[in-house]
């Protein structure tokens, strides 16, 4: 397990822990309002094998963490809270209001995702703890020196933070590309939501974002305004395809979501994941605009 966070800033680093799929990143941020972790990997082990000895590695333990943080309650981003929760005496822990009772019970919602479609889903994790929020944050709010921003889409409780004197931009998985290998293509709950959660990330200009994984075909770490900004259009544009191609697929009367996400991965897809429950549900969410 790598234990080393790579600088991608004064004062942000990010490390990329190991999910059983496409790595999932964990943002360290240091700076004068104090020290601030995003993101606590997929389990318990990932935070003892990977994310204490990564803090080791700049002079850290989990006891110097003021705040715990997440860009969304999905278990390979919150499956280390509750061991960070034991080890981080000082920490507190904040969500937005729409992910606080996620927060609480990830395993509830693990389990939820899957029974929709449970022929397509893999078995949920026998174990994903969660934890009490101690703090809410709401929309704009500052937080250690990083200011909440709504961006659901990809979920109702996805968020970025944005540093605004780095022009910094940390956006888990709420700009998605064409998605992870692991998924196959872009996980979209709501595509309404999500183009607006683009279009307000846009608004930011931000020169340097950071991802919750490598989303295709881009790098999860990107330097440089245009290079940023293009990764943005581009999401919004691999959405706008999912729409096209989701409604060919319905005029030709296909009414199966799992066949007509089938059609999407072979058409476009990053990958060819053996259970479709996420493409899946990015199906289900074009047809509810429907």
């Amino acid at each position: 397990m790598k234990n080393q966070f790579e600088s991608i800033v004064p004062g942000c680093d990010v490390l990329f822990t190991p999910t059983g799929g496409p790595p999932a990143g964990v943002t360290l941020i240091r700076n004068a309002a104090g020290i601030l972790l995003i993101d606590s990997g997929i389990s318990a082990a990932v935070v003892d094998g990977g994310i204490v000895p990564a803090l080791a590695q700049l002079g850290l333990t989990p006891d110097d963490l003021d705040f715990v943080l997440c860009t969304h309650c999905h278990g390979d981003h919150i499956g280390g809270h509750a061991r960070l929760r034991e080890l981080a005496h000082r920490a507190k822990f904040g969500v937005c209001a729409a992910g606080a009772d996620k927060l609480r019970r990830p395993l509830f919602y693990s389990r939820a995702i899957r029974a929709k479609f449970p022929e397509e889903s893999p078995a949920p994790p026998a174990v994903l703890e969660g934890v009490e929020p101690d703090f809410l944050i709401e929309a704009g709010e500052m937080v250690g020196g990083l200011r909440l921003i709504p961006a659901p889409g990809h979920d109702s409780d996805a968020v970025a933070f944005f540093a605004p004197e780095q022009r910094l931009l940390i956006t888990g998985d709420s700009v998605q590309g064409n998605g992870t290998w692991g998924q196959g293509i872009a996980l979209i709950m709501d595509p309404a939501a999500y183009r607006e959660s683009l279009q307000r990330l846009m608004a930011l200009q931000a020169e340097v974002l950071v991802a919750g994984h490598r989303f295709e075909p881009f790098p999860p770490v990107l330097h440089g305004a245009e290079k940023v900004r293009s990764f943005l259009e581009e999401s919004l544009s691999f959405s706008e395809k999912y729409d096209i191609l989701i409604r060919e697929a319905v005029e030709a009367g296909v009414r199966s979501v799992p066949e007509i996400a089938r059609r999407l991965l072979e058409k476009i897809g990053c990958g060819r994941p053996e259970k479709l429950f996420l493409a899946c549900w990015t199906v289900a969410g074009y047809g509810k605009e429907r």
